[in-house]
C-alpha cells in the first residue's frame, strides 16, 4: 500500500519497528492507519493521460529524530552524510527510472531534477573539491556526481517547508501533510474537485 499511498509510508515504517514486541498502543496506532485508509478510500496517486513524464526527486534525512534510538530515519548518524547518502540512493533509482521509461519507449527529458533541502550536501554534489573533505563516504554517494557530470541529473535546493520527501521521514503538521501529499499527485477519486 505504501507504493500507490505514501501518505501512510511514515507511519508504516515507524509501526514496522515494533513488529517483533508490539503493544497496545502499537496496535491503537495500527487501527488509527486502517480507519484512515477506510476514510480515504479513493485516494492514491493519480497519473492523468497528459502527464508530464519529467524525472524529478526530493531527498530527506531526518537526523537523530527517533525518540527510541535518537538515530537518523534513514539510520545514517551524521547529517550532511545522511543527506547526501539518500541523494545517492535517490540517483539510483532516478537512474533506473530513466531505464524504464527508455525501454518503454515514452518521451522524456533529461537532466532528472533531484530536490535536496541540505545545502551542504548539494555543494558536495556539484562541487568535486568538496569530495575531498569527505573520504569516509563510501563510493556510491559519488554516483550522483557522475549523475551530474553525465547531464543526467540536476539538483536544486528546495525549501524545507516544500520538501515532498518530509511525508516519508517524519511525521508533519495536518496542513503542511495534506499540501504534500497533494503536491505530490495523491487526489481522492471521491472527493469533488474545489
Amino acid at each position: 500500500m505504501t507504493i500507490t499511498r505514501p501518505n501512510i509510508t511514515f507511519a508504516v515504517s515507524k509501526l514496522a519497528q515494533y513488529s517483533s514486541a508490539p503493544r497496545k498502543f502499537h496496535l491503537q496506532v495500527a487501527h488509527k492507519v486502517l480507519r484512515y485508509l477506510k476514510g480515504t478510500i479513493g485516494q492514491g496517486l493519480f497519473y492523468g493521460k497528459d502527464y508530464d513524464f519529467s524525472l524529478r526527486g526530493f531527498s530527506d534525512a531526518d537526523w537523530g529524530a527517533c525518540p527510541d534510538s535518537r538515530r537518523s530515519v534513514t539510520s545514517y548518524a551524521i547529517f550532511i552524510e545522511s543527506e547526501y547518502r539518500a541523494m545517492s540512493v535517490i540517483t539510483k533509482e532516478l537512474l533506473w527510472f530513466t531505464y524504464i521509461l527508455k525501454a518503454l519507449r515514452v518521451p522524456f527529458s533529461l537532466p532528472a531534477d533531484l530536490y535536496c533541502d541540505n545545502q551542504a550536501a548539494l555543494h558536495i554534489a556539484s562541487n568535486s573539491v568538496y569530495h575531498k573533505r569527505t573520504k569516509h563516504i563510501e563510493f556510491d554517494c559519488h554516483k550522483v556526481r557522475e549523475a551530474i557530470d553525465d547531464g543526467i541529473l540536476k539538483t536544486m535546493f528546495v525549501r524545507t517547508d516544500n520538501q515532498l520527501a518530509d511525508i516519508l521521514t517524519k511525521a508533519l503538521h495536518p496542513a503542511l501533510f495534506s499540501a504534500n501529499i497533494g503536491k505530490m499527485g495523491v487526489i481522492n477519486i471521491y472527493l469533488s474537485p474545489s
